[in-house]
């Protein structure tokens, strides 16, 4: 589980850095910006996040964390 403050733009890219980096996806070699390392947890979540969930907390415009936000598989009608 991850909570990343999202009330600012900078809060929310910092805080999912730290995912990344807490989950391992950070390479502090590659030269990964800080907003990949957001879609960097995004991906990480949509491919293998079953059981995980990270709270994006005070958000005060969805639009700023819907880039980070995985899609989960639909269900079927």
């Amino acid at each position: 589980m991850a909570w990343v403050n999202s009330a600012d733009t900078g809060s929310l890219l910092t805080g999912l850095a730290a995912v990344a980096d807490a989950t391992g996806l950070a390479d502090g070699d590659s030269g990964q910006g800080i907003t990949d390392a957001g879609v960097a947890v995004r991906d990480w979540l949509e491919t293998d996040g079953d059981g995980c969930l990270l709270v994006f907390d005070d958000v005060s415009d969805p639009e700023v964390v819907r880039p980070f936000v995985p899609v989960g598989e639909q269900p079927g009608y």
